[in-house]
């Protein structure tokens, strides 16, 4: 029996058919491919049944997405796709369908990881049945909470990346003041992501070009540029990526606050394997100095960076096995 599973981001698609008759399932063929070269979901997933060479329908799929599911219909927001299971069972002519959120897609399959799949970032104490945050950075920001009650889990996803971005410093309100001349609103997503790394580049280069400074920086094209900039010595490169990481400690501060994970925050992502060399152990704890009334309590959340790229994948491939076994896992669903 064939299944399909996706991970479908703002930047990469990743899909899997993968052979179900077999616990656990076997992975047949696997692809990855840009999304934004497709003008829909459907037209991504008939390509990739094509290159495949699949001559039948799988029976099972489950995508996880990046963007809000709801009563069985999902809005990719960085793509501006919209997709529903019904559609996908006409279009795949499959049995059943499933669409899940790409956050809460990981939060499953936390618990999965080897030891080999994650690093520390910051020690803490943490409680093994207390509450997970996973945080996802990307082309977006996404945030799911996974929660564990004998034995049971139940994930929560969210769309927290679309909240206001809160300036905790100077150089935050300096940020958000110079975005604010060319967006209406400035939410955590605007910041703490891929364009958001950009963002961040091209404002302190310009504070560079204002001071005089003799070292100036060509603007580079994306992400990926910054960071082997970075690797090369260049000091607004360096500087950027030392600020991303001191204002993605500020956020899990408060979502710290907002969530109380004592069992740990997680950070999945291209963007958040990308800056592990950069992360510093001592950013998260000079984040809750500012919180002195629950510095105490902030300090014992473990902070660990998982290494396994494919959590979306896994996290839908585990969905896919709970509705062959007619099992359901505990994702948040609002129908």
């Amino acid at each position: 029996m064939l299944g399909l599973l996706a991970d479908i981001g703002g930047t990469y698609a990743r899909l899997q058919l993968v052979d179900l008759s077999k616990n656990p399932y076997t992975i047949v063929v696997a692809q990855t491919y840009k999304s934004c070269n497709y003008p829909n979901l459907p037209s991504l997933l008939r390509y990739f049944l094509t290159q495949s060479g699949c001559e039948k329908s799988p029976e099972m799929a489950c995508l996880a997405v990046a963007g809000p599911v709801a009563q069985g219909r999902a809005v990719l927001t960085n793509l501006c796709w919209e997709i529903s299971e019904s559609q996908l069972i006409d279009e795949l002519g499959c049995k059943q369908a499933r669409l899940i959120n790409d956050v809460a897609a990981s939060a499953l399959v936390i618990d999965a990881l080897e030891a080999a799949d994650v690093s520390v970032l910051h020690q803490g104490a943490g409680h093994k049945y207390g509450p997970r945050l996973v945080v996802n950075i990307g082309t977006g920001y996404g945030q799911a909470l996974l929660l564990t009650d004998h034995g049971k889990k139940k994930v929560l996803a969210s769309e927290a990346g679309h909240a206001d971005f809160y300036p905790a410093d100077e150089f935050a309100m300096g940020l958000i003041t110079h975005l604010l001349k060319h967006t209406d609103s400035v939410t955590v997503e605007t910041i703490l992501s891929g364009p958001g790394l950009l963002r961040l580049f091209n404002y302190i280069n310009n504070i560079q070009i204002n001071n005089s400074q003799d070292i100036i920086s060509t603007p580079p094209l994306n992400t990926a540029n910054i960071i082997q900039l970075a690797n090369e010595g260049d000091q607004c490169a360096v500087t950027t990526l030392n600020q991303f990481v001191n204002l993605l400690a500020l956020q899990l501060v408060n979502a710290a606050l907002s969530y109380m994970p004592t069992g740990g925050i997680y950070l999945v992502g291209g963007l958040s394997l990308a800056l592990k060399n950069y992360w510093q152990g001592t950013s998260f704890s000079q984040a809750v100095s500012r919180k002195p009334a629950m510095g105490c309590w902030l300090e014992k959340i473990p902070i660990k960076l998982v290494l396994n790229d494919n959590t979306g994948l896994l996290g839908a491939g585990s969905m896919v096995q709970a509705m062959c076994e007619n099992r359901l896992l505990g994702t948040d669903r609002c129908d």
